[in-house]
């Protein structure tokens, strides 16, 4: 008896597989009819508020601002060493990246990269983003930027110095 069973409940699993839906055409050219091309479709039991990191700290937006959104540096997978992401080093006093007196950071910022309407990124955004976290009428979540900084200065479109 339990022989037949397990040949009945075989016979019905090729049954089902065969019933399955084969795409015609060259191999990976089938695409789920909800699928489309540059388009993220995400669900979550939580509302999404925004996606600036700077401002809305929900697990869910921190992650899907972590398939978006890049930092001028970043620990690396295991979380214990600083590498560069948007900059193409990381400051050091060493590299000349950081005064010797402490007070002046310089980022070197990658070339080529664009935001996801084309326009390049450069020392412009970077400022900007600098001055919402030093803005005290914006209720920050959390800063990576140093909070003393004074001031800063664009000394190419791809450098930026915080002092």
């Amino acid at each position: 008896m339990r022989v037949r069973r397990i040949v009945t409940l075989a016979a019905v699993t090729v049954l089902l597989a065969a019933c399955t839906r084969v795409a015609s055409g060259p191999a990976g050219s089938a695409r789920h009819a909800y699928t489309t091309p540059h388009v993220l479709r995400y669900a979550s039991a939580e509302d999404i508020q925004g996606l600036d990191p700077l401002t809305h700290g929900t697990g869910t937006e921190s992650f899907l601002g972590s398939l978006t959104q890049a930092y001028l540096i970043k620990t690396d997978t295991k979380g214990n060493a600083t590498v560069p992401e948007l900059a193409t080093e990381v400051p050091t006093q060493a590299n000349g990246g950081i005064s010797p007196d402490g007070l002046t950071i310089t980022w070197h910022i990658r070339k080529g990269v664009k935001w996801s309407d084309g326009v390049p990124f450069d020392g412009d955004d970077v400022v900007f983003s600098t001055q919402q976290v030093l803005n005290p009428a914006n209720d920050v979540v959390k800063s990576t930027s140093p909070t003393s900084t004074r001031s800063s200065t664009i000394l190419r479109r791809a450098t930026r110095r915080l002092q």
